[in-house]
């Protein structure tokens, strides 16, 4: 903005004449800030009220729908420091005895104690210079066998090379499925199973090329002497490294039967075989062009040339079922490896695994195993603490599990969701058929200095209580609650049931939708009244499960419609976010644009005053001289 000369010739009250003159567009200005905050406070509003209705939905309608929810009968144990157990509606009832011959564990290995300090990026190679150890590191090809020999096995190998870092081994480890880590402080590193049972049990082996095969393979890659490899031309180089690569690459048995035919030309070969067969040729050819053999075509010296070449590749085929040994991973405290079974601790700092168990236990004379602790057996879960064995006499002591009848679990818990569905309608009732706020406006800064804290804070507050009046979100969200919680549930024989066959009805119109459960004595109203719930859950729990399923079936979808994800809002979002987040920017958009307004017309307007300030000046000056010249007094 432009700075005037604020009337200091015509003594105008230039800034109050400016401010004026926009006046127009700052009461536009003041009706976007308005919005801007009115839009502010109510996504607030619908923020704090959606989140206590996903809760309702998650905690509640999800929970209700489902007839596991329904704990119809109990079970209590004889000792809950061995053993805790709960019960499903289809537990028979009675006492059940139970021993635990063992609990589920997962499978643990802790490495032996490194000799040097180490991080995750610590090289292997050093390992292998600084540990002892019978084999190197470097150049064996690390196994990890996750879950090994079930069905589901993971397996990641690595071959350890000079790069390879510890990190590099964790990762392989972790690949495979089993949790892996290096602790820098205790020098070790820590392996152990996902999961428990044996189901999830680990093998960590390792081999290392044989000499043997090292030997004879190195024999067929230099079937021509490096020396000799150079002279040939580029072509023929790409023709000796295929070959050697096919014969290298082969199964031993088309090793041997490609060789047989040059002693038998009228075998006939596979195509793998006749590949094999060719790659000989062709090296027999180079070698016989590399050499530079005065005679090439020397019947004696060619023979010479591919027997050499067949025996080196004959002593190659029979390696090849020789070509790995056993490696040690000493080196990285596993010693000769990892097979799942327990290694007890030799001592201080030694390699220790404990091998991943099943639980075992016996129920009413029938053995049942479980890869967890946790199973669940004809309706009846338990969670298993610890054995029965006796120390003393080294037998399983007999514990007992019994079930009963119990219906006040299911009776609490639908009285739990009709009160805390009380709460929220409650809530949702207040806010849509609040009090109008007609005539109150969000204050500006300057109505703000003229009023108290607490003046302020009611103005505020009496907005803030109205934003969600007669909102059509709200009531159509209200509406469909209701209806789905009045709606019916018909069994397979035709059996129609509702809240109110169980004696939950809906009170007084006032209450706006609220639900009582007659002769809850939490009740004031209702108290006296006959408690139909409990005595039909009394009668029959598991149809009284079946209907509470289904309604609540009815109020979890229809919760689930209205939090759907749409373009006017997000997914489990019950208001329409999207649009509020629109609008917002939108009347930001708006109110850049009108303060460009009013900067641009009040620098117009600073810029006319400053001018007729200027020519009043000039005026007076003139009038000054004037009135010098003609030795009068100038008057103002």
């Amino acid at each position: 903005m432009g700075i005037g000369l604020s009337g200091m010739i015509s003594g105008l009250d230039t800034d109050a004449i400016v401010d004026a003159m926009v006046g127009g567009q700052t009461a536009k200005k003041t009706k976007i800030d308005n919005k801007v905050t009115l839009n502010k406070w109510t996504t607030t509003a619908w923020s704090d009220l959606n989140k206590k209705i996903y809760s309702f939905y998650t905690d509640f309608a999800s929970k209700l729908r489902l007839k596991s929810s329904y704990q119809t009968k109990a079970a209590e144990s004889s000792d809950e420091t061995k053993i805790k157990a709960s019960a499903s509606s289809s537990a028979s009832a009675g006492q059940h005895t139970i021993k635990i011959k063992g609990v589920a564990s997962s499978q643990y290995v802790t490495g032996a104690k490194l000799s040097g300090t180490y991080t995750q990026e610590t090289r292997i190679a050093q390992l292998d210079a600084e540990n002892a150890g019978t084999a190197n590191l470097v150049g064996q090809t690390i196994t990890f066998k996750g879950k090994a020999g079930s069905a589901d096995e993971t397996v990641k190998t690595i071959t350890v090379d000079n790069n390879t870092k510890i990190k590099d081994i964790i990762s392989a480890a972790k690949e495979a499925g089993i949790t892996a880590s290096y602790d820098t402080n205790q020098k070790r590193f820590f392996f152990s199973s996902a999961d428990s049972g044996t189901d999830n049990k680990f093998t960590v082996t390792s081999t290392a090329v044989t000499s043997e095969y090292a030997n004879a393979k190195s024999d067929v890659v230099n079937a021509l002497d490096a020396s000799e490899v150079e002279t040939l031309s580029d072509v023929d180089k790409d023709v000796y490294n295929n070959a050697v690569s096919t014969i290298l690459s082969a199964d031993k048995d088309d090793i041997a039967a490609a060789m047989e035919k040059f002693t038998d030309a009228g075998k006939s070969l596979s195509d793998e075989q006749a590949l094999i067969y060719d790659a000989i040729i062709n090296i027999k050819n180079l070698k016989v062009s590399g050499a530079g053999l005065t005679s090439p075509d020397n019947d004696t010296e060619i023979a010479a040339i591919e027997s050499e070449l067949l025996t080196k590749v004959e002593t190659f085929k029979n390696s090849i079922d020789n070509q790995n040994q056993a490696g040690d991973l000493t080196k990285i405290g596993l010693g000769t490896g990892i097979t799942g079974e327990n290694i007890d601790e030799a001592g201080a700092g030694s390699l220790v695994v404990r091998k991943a168990n099943d639980a075992q236990v016996i129920i009413d004379g029938a053995t049942m195993t479980s890869s967890t602790n946790t199973l669940t057996v004809n309706g009846l879960t338990l969670n298993l603490l610890n054995t029965t064995k006796n120390e003393a006499t080294g037998d399983y002591d007999e514990m007992t599990v019994t079930v009963t009848k119990d219906t006040s679990s299911t009776y609490d818990l639908i009285k739990d969701a009709v009160n805390e569905y009380n709460k929220l309608i409650e809530e949702m009732g207040k806010l849509y058929y609040a009090d109008s706020a007609r005539g109150y406006d969000p204050l500006t800064a300057e109505q703000k200095e003229s009023m108290t804290d607490d003046e302020v804070e009611q103005w505020e507050n009496k907005i803030k209580s109205s934003l969600l009046r007669r909102d059509t979100t709200l009531g159509g969200l209200m509406t469909s609650m209701r209806a789905a919680l009045q709606s019916t549930y018909t069994d397979s024989e035709g059996n129609k049931y509702s809240l109110s066959t169980y004696g939950i009805v809906t009170g007084n119109y006032t209450e706006r939708g609220k639900l009582h459960i007659l002769g809850n004595k939490e009740d004031a109203i209702y108290a006296a009244d006959n408690d139909r719930l409990k005595a039909a859950l009394d009668e029959d729990p598991d149809k009284v499960m079946e209907a509470m399923s289904g309604i609540f079936t009815n109020l979890y979808t229809t919760l689930s419609d209205k939090c759907a994800k749409t373009s006017v809002s997000s997914a489990l979002t019950f208001y329409n976010d999207k649009q509020y987040k629109s609008d917002l920017d939108r009347y930001q958009s708006d109110l850049d644009t009108i303060n460009d307004r009013i900067d641009d017309l009040k620098n117009r307007y600073y810029k006319q005053f400053t001018a007729m300030e200027k020519a009043l000046a000039e005026l007076q000056s003139k009038s000054s001289s004037l009135a010098s010249m003609l030795g009068t007094t100038p008057q103002n």
